[in-house]
């Protein structure tokens, strides 16, 4: 049981494609500050819709491409993975822990051990304009999405939201909405986006010449990948033989790669 004491639980169970489309809308509202309300409106109606009016995968694929690719971040991986059982929460801003290394707020946070309310303290007692000027180009008061945070060893670690929670701490607010995860008694899984399989695509691609070596690691990546990650199994059995193969335009590369999924997935009929 978690020693961590919270404040207030919201709702015990959240669906963790209810968290990504918040994600996708906050950063949505980021990449576009100064667009009229009507944007925002239609964009949050196309959001919710996504999952349901489009593929489901396609939705995963558009929250890899805004996390992974253009955030750099590892939401993907733990909202799509069956590692965490989600709950929407009040919480402590006392509670929560920032991992940012960068500029002038990373600076701060490693004086403080990276706790959020401690590093809000410091911002607080800075003149307005300092305080202003650190804070103010990360502000986005169009919506108010909870923040993402995982509980890592013994501690609550803000995942997506850190300007948000620092925002809140130097204003004083003893609490902010958090959707947190949990990691499920039983093992699970993170998930791997095709984006990866795509770079091993063009890395064989682009390659002259595919040495024994080479072969080599390929087989022993690919068996990693399907032995660590939840989607790896389905995108290396079907993805790659109906989407990969057909693009490489060598006989050569496909006599390759059919050789390493025949060792990878011994059932695959190709």
């Amino acid at each position: 049981m978690s020693k961590i004491l919270y404040y207030k639980v919201l709702q015990e169970k959240v669906d963790p494609i209810k968290i990504a489309e918040d994600f996708l809308i906050q950063e949505f509202i980021k990449m576009f500050p100064d667009a009229p309300e009507d944007f925002y409106d239609q964009m949050r109606f196309y959001v919710r819709k996504f999952p349901q009016h489009y593929s489901l995968n396609r939705f995963w694929r558009l929250v890899s491409g805004i996390s992974e690719d253009y955030m750099l971040k590892s939401l993907y991986r733990v909202l799509k993975g069956s590692q965490y059982n989600w709950s929407l929460e009040e919480v402590p801003i006392k509670e929560l822990y920032i991992k940012m290394f960068d500029g002038v707020l990373g600076q701060i946070l490693r004086t403080v051990d990276y706790n959020a309310a401690k590093g809000g303290e410091i911002l607080r007692k800075m003149p307005p304009e300092e305080r202003l000027s650190i804070l103010d180009p990360f502000k986005f008061n169009k919506d108010n999405y909870p923040i993402i945070v995982l509980e890592e060893a013994g501690k609550l670690i803000v995942h997506d939201g850190n300007r948000r929670t620092l925002d809140a701490a130097a204003f004083g607010m003893p609490t902010i909405k958090a959707y947190i995860g949990r990691l499920k008694k039983e093992a699970g899984k993170p998930a791997v986006h095709e984006g990866f399989f795509t770079i091993l695509t063009h890395l064989i691609k682009d390659k002259e010449e595919i040495s024994d070596e080479f072969i080599s690691c390929l087989t022993g990546l690919l068996t990693e990948f399907k032995k660590t990650y939840l989607d790896a199994p389905e995108i290396i059995d079907e993805y790659i033989p109906r989407h990969i193969l057909p693009q490489l335009k060598s006989e050569k590369q496909k006599r390759i790669i059919e050789k390493v999924l025949k060792i990878v997935v011994p059932s695959q009929s190709l």
